[in-house]
């Protein structure tokens, strides 16, 4: 089984605790909330240390993202696409997931600059049918988000139905729907 830990990254002791997790066999950190844990992720100045510590000890980090355009809700953060986007550029030798869609980071991949920055980065579908309808999975055929979209529930919050009616009702070929669930995942993970 394996298994992810939540380490504040600013925290004393972040470092050796993110050591000693790895140690036991942990395989990623996060999801890092930026406003709950007070972690600019834009700043290399407050991320390099983690960063560094992430990658030396092969974790990859999970970061809370969200879209900066419509309603507020709890938990929604300020971590915005721009914010992702500098964490990734300026530690391209991690593998990050972001969560809940990059809050739209993925749509930037389309330019090839962007492209470059994020061949590192992963999104997660979790929130989906909180905030997005079920058009959002039609994007996932695209041919550079193939493989960089996964299947990701926020459970308890959301259950799996929820996204499989959504998924179900999307353009996608059935293999492409499979991939998106679960095999896009475990090939992450496998590369652990």
């Amino acid at each position: 089984m394996k298994a992810m830990a939540v380490v504040p990254p600013t925290a004393r002791g972040a470092a050796s605790e993110i050591e000693r997790c790895a140690a036991s066999g942990v395989i990623g950190i996060g999801e890092i909330f930026p406003d709950g844990q007070n972690f600019d992720v834009s700043d290399p100045d407050e991320t390099w240390r983690f960063a560094a510590v992430c990658h030396e000890t092969e974790m990859f980090v999970m970061i809370h993202t969200a879209e900066p355009v419509g309603r507020n809700y709890p938990g929604k953060g300020m971590a915005s696409p721009s914010e992702a986007y500098a964490f990734a550029r300026n530690h391209p030798e991690l593998r990050i997931v972001m969560a809940h869609w990059g809050g739209g980071l993925f749509l930037y991949e389309s330019t090839l600059e962007a492209r470059v920055a994020l061949k590192n980065v992963r999104y997660d579908t979790a929130a989906s049918p909180f905030v997005y309808g079920r058009e959002i999975f039609d994007l996932c055929a695209l041919p550079w988000l193939r493989g960089k979209i996964m299947y990701g529930s926020d459970f308890p919050l959301l259950r799996y139905p929820r996204y499989k009616s959504q998924i179900n009702e999307s353009v996608l070929e059935e293999n492409l729907k499979d991939f998106l669930m679960y095999r896009a995942a475990m090939i992450f993970l496998e590369a652990q």
